[in-house]
């Protein structure tokens, strides 16, 4: 089988970040052509890595953030030679091989997957990493062919995200994901509301957000609502205790990246997070 993966990044230095090199390298242990999609200048360091390596690169600005990336290569490259495709964004940290996942795929009927799904406000895959079969391709390039992805995250979300699921749900097309969700169909992302639930059972990946504490303002807000705990070592012990074997190094990541909430900001959320639940007990 002849598989095609497009790993879509965006990052503002010169050179190629240490997590996204673990995950690069394993993408290339599981398909047959890797894309590193970048939006930075690569350094020798960089150019060296993806060549010993046989990973592919190509520099595309980041208009339309990954679906957007990932659409200008799709207008361009011949999926027929391809039998699987899989679409892969950076706003993940790989700590474990893939292999548990590919082999879930490709031992199920699913004509698409993913790791997690919502169901909110329509069922959809959630797109940090998808995975497509060859029985989906044409009417998976006619749909990127037929949108043009905005600049507006929220309407990327919309119309790619969710729009894309339900396009290919709407042409009969059967899907599915890794994880489960326990039951939860609540307002808030199921990605965040189930994260250890999903380390339990065997992710391989976690949200940088949650490592870098690299949150948007108004995302700090809704985590807070939702009681969500922002201790980046609580996730790296859960981590270690439901794993024995990592490919990555979390002492060597977080000495590479810095944490982008200071002391006071992260006393700002833990109140803001501590008056909610009192206020939710006093209304009760």
């Amino acid at each position: 089988m002849k598989s095609l993966c497009l790993y879509a990044s965006y990052i503002n230095e010169i050179g190629l970040p240490y997590y996204s090199s673990v995950y690069l390298k394993e993408l290339k242990k599981q398909f047959t052509e890797v894309v590193f999609l970048h939006s930075n200048k690569l350094d020798i360091e960089a150019i060296s890595f993806c060549e010993t390596n046989f990973i592919k690169t190509k520099l595309l600005s980041n208009d339309g953030f990954d679906f957007g990336q990932w659409q200008k290569v799709l207008k361009e490259k011949d999926l027929n030679d391809f039998d699987q495709l899989c679409l892969v964004n950076d706003s993940c940290v790989l700590f474990k091989s893939l292999d548990n996942v590919l082999s879930w795929f490709n031992n199920s009927t699913f004509d698409f997957g993913g790791l997690t799904e919502s169901l909110v406000p329509n069922k959809h895959l959630q797109s940090y990493f998808l995975l497509f079969n060859k029985t989906t391709f044409q009417d998976l390039v006619h749909f990127f062919n037929s949108n043009q992805a905005s600049n507006n995250i929220h309407q990327v979300i919309a119309d790619f995200e969710i729009g894309l699921s339900q396009y290919l749900i709407s042409k009969n097309y059967t899907s599915g994901s890794f994880l489960i969700n326990d039951g939860y169909v609540g307002e808030f992302s199921p990605y965040y509301q189930c994260v250890n639930s999903h380390i339990k059972q065997g992710s391989p990946m976690i949200k940088k957000k949650i490592l870098f504490s690299s949150y948007r303002k108004e995302e700090l807000f809704t985590l807070s609502r939702m009681n969500f705990n922002i201790d980046i070592n609580y996730y790296i012990n859960l981590i270690n205790e439901q794993n024995h074997s990592l490919i990555i190094t979390f002492d060597k990541l977080l000495s590479l990246e810095s944490n982008k909430m200071n002391a006071f900001q992260k006393i700002k959320f833990r109140m803001t997070r501590l008056a909610i639940q009192l206020y939710r007990k006093i209304k009760k």
